[in-house]
């Protein structure tokens, strides 16, 4: 409760002392208790989960910068990087308009 943020600790002493009164007068079969301890386990339980995807992330991260942190180590085979990258101008034209290319292919399976 000391998170939240609130105009006036009113409001917080009074909910804290409402919530004191519903676990005092209570039974465990009472559901606003079940539900707020399926609320405190959930909540208990994504941060762990959190916890652990913050591990892996972290560990992923240390795994890429130091195994593929260079060109040799991204290497397959005998498999480089282009020297030259290609651009638009480099793929030759075999038709100036392609539904007329699409038109024609179609022809020849009908």
């Amino acid at each position: 409760m000391d998170a939240v943020e609130t105009k006036d600790d009113k409001v917080k002493n009074s909910f804290k002392d409402g919530l004191n009164k519903l676990v005092e007068k209570s039974a465990e079969d009472n559901g606003v208790w079940q539900m707020m301890v399926a609320a405190s386990s959930l909540h208990e339980r994504q941060n762990h989960d959190l916890d652990l995807l913050r591990i892996e992330n972290n560990n992923l991260k240390t795994k890429v910068d130091g195994i593929y942190g260079d060109v040799e180590s991204r290497t397959v085979g005998s498999k480089h990087k282009a020297a030259t990258a290609m651009s638009r101008a480099d793929v030759p034209v075999i038709s100036s308009d392609m539904w007329d290319d699409f038109a024609k292919d179609i022809g020849s399976v009908y």
